[in-house]
Order: structure tokens, then sequence, then C-alpha cells
């Protein structure tokens, strides 16, 4: 093999970064959900937090309190906007000059660039080129651990063995340019009717094998009387026990045993449920007294659902169904305990004092109410406004026999407070 690259005539192919079809702005958008939804929830929740909770929150905290620029703000929008814009320009730049030719002499390739964020593609480096008659062989290699799914198709490699050693691509990421686009399409609105990934064209082992074996690249080779065998990647010790319960998991149809269909619905609703009350909307916050143990009894009656209708599913793939399904229903127990509440309660409205900055005493004839404490909010300004005069709280106190505040009426009292300061 030499390392010198040309660009002769013959069939040309063009490197892709996905094994599905998608297009530029689809994939933004799931960048845009992978990065920032995470990255949202992780900031809000460290510049609400009391300095108390750890090292990085008083160090948001304390970063955030210059008044020339909020930093933390300042983080938010690099990760929320300009990271996966940069992510995605990156995977752009890495494939756009990859290139691979067949042709008369032999093969001719410009892979892409290798980086951090690009490790699953094995052909980084140098362009490279070599002669059909310096090919020893040529093997399709079938991964180990990942055997369905869009991704799986990508971690096929076509291995050529040259007399000058070997170089390795991944034959269903390459698209021929003068012919149709192999890859499948991404079933967008199939997801969301619920379908499932078992209704993907490359949903299973076999269809994935057969859909790479028919890639245009591998086509390319045996038309050309290249003798393609297809080898197992080797694994040893712990690698193949893993192989095999993956394997295992993967001929294994869990919508066809009731008990764990049922149980991965109710994670569906539970964890939708918990994201939507839990995080977005966050309409309450508990003051005092919230009766952890409720989460405890809920926790054993979900246990106790999840082993009754586990019975006669395998063990593997009913222990981790049984953890999503007991993870996100115990998720779900905590807004929906805030939610169960306020329900069950009537608003009670109170006048209350502020003593210090964000802490706030009930009125002197309501010595029932608990104390409120804001004060992990950076709003100084308000504070200050409101120093020395009564200041409304709706509150709620219901079946959970504990108080919490409406913090969304706070929060909207406050968001024209500021509406109005910069008038």
């Amino acid at each position: 093999m030499t390392t010198r690259f040309e660009h002769p005539e013959g069939v040309h192919f063009r490197h892709a970064f996905t094994s599905v079809k998608i297009h530029r702005w689809q994939f933004g958008a799931v960048m845009l959900l992978i990065v920032t939804l995470p990255a949202w929830v992780v900031i809000d929740w460290f510049r609400q937090a009391d300095s108390a909770m750890g090292v990085l929150a008083a160090l948001v905290s304390a970063v955030s309190a210059f008044d020339a620029i909020d930093v933390a703000t300042l983080l938010s929008f690099v990760l929320l906007v300009i990271g996966p814009v940069l992510f995605a320009w990156r995977m752009h730049v890495a494939v756009r000059d990859a290139s691979l030719v067949v042709h008369e002499r032999g093969l001719s390739c410009r892979p892409p660039h290798a980086s951090l964020l690009l490790r699953r593609l094995p052909a980084g480096g140098r362009p490279w080129q070599v002669g059909w008659r310096q090919i020893q062989r040529v093997e399709l290699v079938r991964p180990a651990l990942m055997q369905a799914g869009p991704a799986a198709a990508a971690h096929y490699r076509l291995r050529v063995v040259g007399s000058g050693g070997e170089r390795e691509v991944a034959p269903f990421l390459w698209v021929r340019e003068d012919g149709p686009d192999h890859r499948p399409e991404l079933p967008w609105y199939g997801i969301l009717r619920g379908r499932g990934w078992r209704d993907f064209e490359l949903s299973d082992a076999e269809t994935v094998a057969a859909r790479v074996r028919e890639a245009p690249l591998v086509r390319e080779l045996a038309e050309r009387g290249v003798q393609v065998d297809e080898v197992r990647q080797q694994t040893q010790g712990v690698e193949r026990a893993v192989v095999d319960g993956v394997e295992r998991l993967s001929r294994y149809n869990l919508m066809e045993h009731k008990g764990l269909a049922a149980q991965l619905t109710i994670a569906l609703v539970a964890g939708g449920y918990a994201f939507i009350d839990g995080l977005l909307l966050q309409h309450f916050t508990p003051l005092v007294g919230i009766p952890w143990w409720l989460l405890v009894v809920l926790a054993l009656a979900a246990l106790s659902v999840i082993a009754a209708s586990s019975r006669s599913a395998p063990r593997v793939e009913r222990g981790v169904v049984g953890a999503l399904c007991l993870a996100t229903v115990v998720a779900a127990g905590y807004p929906g305990m805030l939610r169960v509440n306020a329900l069950t309660a009537e608003p009670v409205v109170a006048d209350y004092t502020q003593t210090a900055p964000g802490r706030f005493a009930p009125p002197a004839d309501r010595a029932d109410l608990p104390e409120i404490r804001l004060d992990y909010i950076e709003i100084e300004e308000y504070w200050e406004h409101v120093a020395g005069q009564p200041h409304e709280f709706r509150l709620y106190r219901g079946v959970g026999d504990f108080w919490q505040l409406d913090i969304m009426d706070f929060y909207s009292r406050t968001g024209d407070f500021y509406d109005r300061l910069k008038e």
C-alpha cells in the first residue's frame, strides 16, 4: 500500500455520517434535543440550588453575581445553541472531503477526518490506495455487540488485507455518487404513532446483515470478482459473556410478554409526566414536612406490581424493564404528590414579611403557616423592592398534610416587575 492519493476514473463514493437518510435540519433538531434539554435541566437546577448543595452550585452562584454579565446565562447559551451547531459543523467538516474510488487498478480512499467526536470512524488518517494484485483477502467483519437498529449497520467493517498491511472502512456509510442512496429512511412519524423499533427496516440482526451485504461498495467489489468473506469480530472472556447476553436480548421480543409490555407503557407514561410536570411546568415547590415515606410506599407498590407482571420473563429482561419502570414511577411520584396535594387543598393567600433578602416570615396571626425561603433565586432588585412591605403568597396544604408554594404565581409577579423595570 502507498500513501499517494489519486483521483482515477471509476466508481466514486461519498461518505455519510449517519446510517439513515436524514436532512441537516433534522440532524440539527435531534442534536438540540439531545444536548439542550439535559443541559437546561442541569443548569436550571444548579442556579436554583442552595450553595450548600455543592462546590459547583457555589461556583455558578458566585460567578453569576457579577452585574456586568450573567455568566450562567452565557453558559446556557453556549450549551443550548452554539454547542449543537459546532458539533453539527464538525461532523460536516469531517466527512465533506472524504471519498472512495473503485477503479481499474484498485481502491483509492480519502478517509474521514478522525477526531474525539468521531472515534467510530476507523479509517481516519492519511489517504491510501491499494492495487488489486496487492490484495490478499477482503473480509466483511460483523460487530460483536451491536446487532440491530439503524446504527448497527455503521459498525460493520470492510477489512482490506494487502501486502502492505490492512485498512478498514465502514461499507454501509459509503454512498455511491452516481446511484441512489441505499440508506433507509428514518420513520419519524412512525415513532410518533407508536410503531416502535420493530418496524424499522434495520430492526433485527439478520436484516442488518443482509442490507450491509447489499451495500453498493460491497456489491461493486463482488462485481469486480473480489471475494468478500464474512467473519465475526473476535471476543474473549468477559466480552464474550456480554456478547452472548446481547445476542439473547436481541432475539427476545419484549412486546410479546404482556407484563413487560405493560411495564414499558407505564414507564413511557410516567417518564413523560415526570418530565412535563416535574421539569417543564414546575408549578409548585414544597416548603416543610414533605412526606417522603409516600414515595417509599409508591416504590414498594410498584415493585409488587412489577414482580407480579414479570413472571415467566427472562431474568435479564425482567430486571432491566423492571428497573426502568420503577425509576420512572418514583420520578413521577414526586410532582404527582405535589399536584394531588394542591388539588385537594383550598388555597391560602397570606401577606408575608421579608426578614432578609429572599426570606419571608408569616403574619403574626397565622403561626401555622411555614417560613418561606427563596433566597436561592438571584433577583436582588426585586428583594430590595419588596423590603419592608407585605408580600402576598399562595400556599396549599391538602391530603399530603404538607405546605407547598405556588411558585409560578411568584414567578409571574417577579416577571411583571422586571418588565416594568426595563420600560
